[in-house]
């Protein structure tokens, strides 16, 4: 059995709002991909699966070397869920 990592990543544009009043929208869409960037990068020889319902995100995810497999309208424990399982397949 070999490990795998599921990551799940909201659209850029929607993430860190908490962040708002501090940073402009794009500045926050610029933190959340460098904050996955290095996520994906933690995961070092592991297989990465990004599960994601946006296409900014899909092509991110392939650029950083990880595959995407997307999960619309599932939400975040649906989306990992669906992540898990097609990681084991």
């Amino acid at each position: 059995m070999q490990a795998a990592v599921v990551i799940p990543v909201k659209a850029f544009h929607a993430a860190k709002l908490r962040l708002a009043p501090a940073l402009s929208p794009a500045a926050r869409a610029l933190l959340a991909r460098e904050m996955a960037t290095r996520v994906v990068r933690a995961a070092g020889s592991l297989p990465v699966l990004v599960v994601c319902d946006d296409e900014d995100v899909r092509s991110w995810a392939v650029d950083v070397g990880a595959s995407a497999h997307w999960t619309p309208g599932l939400g975040l424990i649906g989306a990992v869920e669906a992540g898990v399982d097609a990681a084991a397949a």
